[in-house]
């Protein structure tokens, strides 16, 4: 075999290994978690809405619109409308185990009324975000329910892994009682247009219940602006 032909083919060799596509799941920084207080400003108004979604009716706080889940014939599958996120590998859709106290502002209520959950899950549930821009940095709020037992839900985009978010509620195997529900918040740079967040537990459930995705623009250049 000639020289000429050996370096064709290696030439080939990377075209085809870079024209490869990568799945994306960059680092995600995570807070500690936080007690949700009923305060519609718990809920983060900076950079720009990208996206707002809840496993149960619609609600708008703090001015960001959570869109409520489409009705869907594919077993294990959330969608929200329009919305660029899909929850994957859940078994029940929506359910309501517990209430927020009645002195809560009543959309908060009705945003962290309910969730939808998968119990003992044999495969990955797991968030996917699609239609990010690359380079840009996003933060990411996910707000767990009010439940009558603490499945408490660790989210983990890339190598990272958030703290065991508290649903309110007695204690179950591998959590402590809970007197509230809470949120976490997380930032990450996106690599593709793509980013999944897993979602598991060492209480045997795993709960989604609402998030939002704002979009910062590229770090240190520019702020999108609140909306």
């Amino acid at each position: 075999m000639t020289l000429r032909i050996l370096l064709t083919i290696a030439v080939a060799g990377v075209i085809s290994i870079s024209a490869t596509p990568r799945a994306s799941a960059a680092d995600i920084t995570w807070g500690p978690c936080v007690n949700e207080t009923g305060h519609p400003s718990d809920v983060l108004a900076g950079g720009t809405l990208f996206a707002a979604v809840t496993a149960g009716k619609s609600a708008t706080v703090n001015k960001v619109k959570f869109a409520a889940e489409s009705p869907s014939s594919n077993e294990g599958l959330i969608t929200f409308g329009s919305a660029p996120i899909m929850v994957h590998g859940i078994q029940t859709p929506y359910e309501s185990y517990g209430a927020p106290p009645a002195t809560w502002d009543a959309s908060y209520r009705a945003l962290v009324s309910g969730g939808a959950y998968s119990e003992y899950p044999s495969g990955t549930t797991a968030i996917q975000i699609t239609g990010l821009t690359a380079g840009h940095e996003y933060v990411v709020q996910i707000f767990e329910a009010f439940w009558n037992t603490n499945f408490a839900t660790v989210f983990t985009g890339g190598q990272s892994s958030s703290c065991a978010v508290n649903l309110s509620g007695a204690a179950a195997t591998g959590s402590a009682a809970s007197g509230t529900a809470q949120y976490v918040v997380g930032t990450f740079v996106a690599d593709s247009d793509t980013e999944p967040i897993s979602l598991s537990t060492t209480t045997g459930y795993v709960i989604f219940d609402a998030m939002q995705v704002r979009d910062m623009g590229v770090p240190g250049v520019s702020d999108p602006g609140a909306n």
